[in-house]
């Protein structure tokens, strides 16, 4: 009798398992954190320890070059946001090594303006013209996935997302905009107004990176996990293709 009863239950436990194995197959894919967020995102999830350093503008290359010699020594990456113009042939190599790096590089726009004052077409040709010139810099097509509008402009001044740029936007590729939660080169309030799910906003400054070389330590040290815009909001893979 106890020997049927057993036999029993193990035949139940098998047919608990496998129907558990069918629904975990039917469930869809998690939907990434991203799609659940406005178009225009300023931070990423609250919950565990990530945050994410970028820097603006890249106007000076050798703060730029000090940032990525900051991650390569604490070996965490940095979402780099240049401007298209900021990008010089005399520079290529240290683009070239940033994209081939954990780092990220994202789009800032091509003349940084201010996209909320132009027609569709100046939008998506300032938006197109960065990814042109990344492209020609670095010798190969490099999808940018985060998009960076400049001075943070997308809304109307009564705070709506402009529709003509939002279209524009998703015309050349981008989901959403990706702002930022804080903006402070002063290590001790930097420090004190940390915590998960931060977007971190520098510039190519000595005080920003004299900042960054206490704070990335600092965050290290307290259990914090620096990851690039596009891994902290779960964006879209870089595609990296070579040029035709």
């Amino acid at each position: 009798m106890r020997r049927g009863r057993l036999a029993l239950l193990c035949v139940l436990l098998v047919c608990l398992a496998a129907a558990l194995s069918a629904a975990e197959e039917a469930l869809p894919g998690t939907v990434p954190w991203c799609e659940t967020q406005p178009f225009g995102i300023r931070h990423g999830p609250r919950e565990g320890r990530r945050v994410a350093i970028t820097m603006d503008d890249c106007n000076n290359i050798q703060r730029v070059r000090e940032l990525f010699e900051l991650s390569r020594q604490y070996d965490i990456p940095v979402t780099f946001f240049p401007t298209g113009s900021m990008l010089k042939d005399q520079d290529a190599e240290l683009w070239r090594a940033i994209a081939a790096s954990d780092c990220e590089i994202g789009s800032h726009t091509m003349h940084h303006r201010r996209l909320t004052d132009l027609p569709y077409d100046a939008i998506c040709r300032d938006i197109r013209g960065s990814q042109e010139r990344l492209d020609e810099i670095l010798g190969y097509h490099y999808g940018m996935v985060s998009l960076r509008p400049p001075y943070g402009s997308f809304m109307d001044k009564q705070g709506r997302v402009m529709p003509v740029l939002k279209q524009a936007c998703l015309d050349c590729g981008y989901r959403h905009v990706v702002l930022w939660d804080l903006s402070d080169t002063e290590f001790s309030r930097a420090r004190s107004q940390m915590w998960s799910g931060r977007i971190l906003l520098f510039h190519a400054y000595k005080a920003d990176v004299s900042c960054l070389r206490q704070l990335i330590p600092w965050l290290l040290q307290r259990g914090y996990e620096p990851v690039t815009v596009r891994e902290l909001l779960e964006l879209p893979e870089i595609d990296t293709t070579p040029m035709p």
